[in-house]
């Protein structure tokens, strides 16, 4: 199974007396880079847990962690997030054994300036700012597909409270969605609309 597939290299620490499994150190920083990227890096928080795990395994085999991250379509996720540390963070020392010797992709520096206006406050959300990222930072157009496929027809809560169906007619709010997202994005911005 694909969740196997993480677990090949995992490490055992100790907490509070406890032996708990953890992922191995390049597992471990490809996830926090695409679990940051999966939600832009809306949370400063997980740039830091980043930032620590850096200092944590500073003999991470970034040969391997660049492989995986090419298996799992996220080279332009890590490159994003180890921008943002060396950037943001200003941590561009811990930073450089990552990305020594490499050429990140031309929408990293792009990308990280977007997230970055947002954590100076230069940049309020905007929702169509963020899927651009969201898409924009994927390195596969199958990922890209996919994710824009569940942004337009994936039920929402906002689609659930509107019409609160009968569990046997959830799959009307696939239909429903398309439609909401085509009243809120176009007819109601079209001018004269009342």
């Amino acid at each position: 199974a694909f969740e196997e597939h993480w677990w090949e290299d995992r490490q055992s620490v100790n907490i509070g007396g406890v032996p708990m499994y953890t992922l191995g150190a390049e597992r471990l920083l490809l996830y926090l880079c695409m679990h940051g990227g999966k939600h832009s890096w809306s949370r400063l928080g997980w740039l830091y847990d980043l930032q620590f795990a850096l200092r944590t395994y500073p003999a991470a085999d970034w040969s391997t962690m660049w492989r995986l991250a090419r298996e799992n379509g996220a080279e332009r996720m890590v490159g994003i997030g180890l921008t943002l540390v060396a950037t943001l963070l200003g941590d561009r020392e811990l930073v450089a054994p990552a990305i020594r010797g490499r050429v990140l992709d031309g929408e990293v520096g792009t990308i990280s300036e977007l997230i970055a206006r947002r954590f100076r406050g230069d940049q309020l959300y905007d929702p169509y700012i963020d899927y651009r990222v969201q898409v924009r930072s994927r390195d596969r157009l199958r990922d890209r597909l996919r994710y824009t496929w569940h942004i337009l027809a994936a039920p929402h809560p906002s689609d659930v409270s509107l019409l609160a169906l009968p569990r046997g007619l959830h799959s009307v709010y696939y239909v429903l969605r398309p439609m909401r997202l085509v009243w809120k994005n176009v007819v109601r911005r079209t001018p004269g609309h009342l």
